[in-house]
């Protein structure tokens, strides 16, 4: 009978070292777990909304910005300053073509403000409207990927 104790005694041993193996591995699981969560939390805090954070799939960005104006330049201004050239001086030219994107954007800057305000009001709506319904409160995540896919869908 005392060996049948001492072979219990060694199961129940064995069972509760493999009991305790097992809670360490979900422990560690956990802990591994929760610190992709958490990096993944923390790096999208940090690129979303942030100016020093260049989004390189962004069209719209700083840089493309200049290399379009410069594109412009080189190209439209160019072949348009030439063309002036042959009736009028360079100054008179380059006067010329001041006054017409002037007067563009003097009539274009009510219609652009009107434009962006009714957009901007949409778009928060919609986006609250979103947010209220279908999202889970501080979901970082989820949000950014919303935000990233709708400013793509917009920009293709």
């Amino acid at each position: 009978m005392n060996d049948d104790s001492e072979g219990t005694s060694t199961l129940t041993k064995k069972s509760s070292d493999k009991t305790e193996g097992q809670v360490e591995q979900l422990k560690e699981l956990l802990v591994v777990t929760y610190m992709v969560r958490l990096s993944n939390l923390l790096s999208s805090r940090l690129r979303d909304n942030n100016p020093n954070i260049a989004d390189l799939s962004d069209k719209f960005r700083q840089t493309r910005i200049a290399e379009l104006l410069t594109e412009l330049f080189d190209n439209e201004w160019t072949d348009d300053l030439s063309a002036l050239e042959q009736q009028y001086t360079e100054k008179q030219g380059v006067t010329f073509l001041l006054d017409i994107i002037m007067a563009l954007t003097r009539n274009q800057h009510w219609c652009t403000l009107e434009a962006y305000a009714f957009c901007k009001k949409e778009l928060t709506e919609s986006w609250n409207y979103v947010l209220k319904h279908f999202l889970i409160e501080n979901d970082t995540v989820t949000e950014k990927s919303l935000r990233d896919s709708r400013k793509k869908k917009f920009l293709d």
